[in-house]
């Protein structure tokens, strides 16, 4: 496939739980996908193995392919899923003092039907007994206006 070099690619790449999915954009005027399984005990093997599939199929060097980007955005739900398969290290919830229940109340979230109250809401994340407030309180541009 040619391509024009004056255009940039701008990659786009998701590592799930089954599939490593990458979007190249810039090639024409189509989005181009491309898959391969996900590699779990090494996950930038996974996004390797993509970009490299994608070179093949684009009859392109790897090292080609890579030189002809301009943008690289990675996401993953490796964390998400960690989490809702109950995958991860004994966590705390530190918080800021007053919104030590922020994990407990809901309000909907949690349900596939927010409004159906005959379903049980899951268990939170990290129990109230390993939650901690904490006195500080800090502005978004980053200064303390309550010191601990």
């Amino acid at each position: 496939m040619g391509h024009d070099d004056s255009r940039r690619l701008r990659f786009g790449v998701d590592t799930g739980g089954t599939f490593t999915d990458l979007i190249i954009e810039g090639l024409d005027d189509k989005l181009h996908l491309f898959k391969r399984p996900t590699t779990p005990d090494n996950p930038t093997r996974g996004l390797l193995d993509v970009i490299g599939f994608a070179a093949q199929e684009l009859a392109l060097s790897t090292e080609r392919l890579l030189e002809l980007g301009d943008v690289l955005v990675y996401g993953t739900t490796r964390a998400t899923n960690a989490i809702v398969e109950h995958k991860t290290a004994r966590t705390a919830f530190i918080t800021t003092q007053g919104h030590k229940d922020m994990l407990l109340v809901r309000e909907g979230g949690g349900r596939h039907e927010p409004m159906d109250y005959s379903q049980e809401y899951p268990d939170p994340y990290i129990p109230r007994s390993r939650s901690y407030e904490v006195a500080e309180r800090i502005y978004a541009d980053c200064h303390v206006v309550k010191d601990i």
